[in-house]
């Protein structure tokens, strides 16, 4: 087990909307100023392209109202999100955020 005191140091900050319920965030492999971002809570879940430089919402899907969006993941290509709670998940090819 670890033990001691830690430090850190804050390099940089960045823009985000402070609505978001960020339950999962990745960085597009082709466009490192770019994220892709899984939003959570029943109503408001989404997944959204992001420019990172300004924090604004690129393109935007969201889920019917029933579902909490819980994490994400890329896989060949494919934006992949999840509700855990749901049992359910939808796949988004990256273009589809354009």
């Amino acid at each position: 087990a670890l033990s001691g005191d830690y430090t850190y140091n804050v390099e940089q900050t960045f823009m985000h909307d402070e609505n978001a319920f960020t339950q999962g965030l990745i960085v597009d492999p082709n466009f490192p100023g770019l994220l892709y971002e899984g939003t959570g809570l029943y109503g408001r879940s989404s997944i959204r392209r992001v420019l990172l430089s300004s924090g604004s919402v690129l393109a935007q899907m969201d889920l019917p109202s029933q579902y909490f969006g819980e994490g994400i993941t890329l896989w060949n290509g494919t934006l992949i999100q999840f509700s855990w709670k749901s049992k359910t998940g939808w796949e988004y090819p990256l273009s589809s955020l354009d």
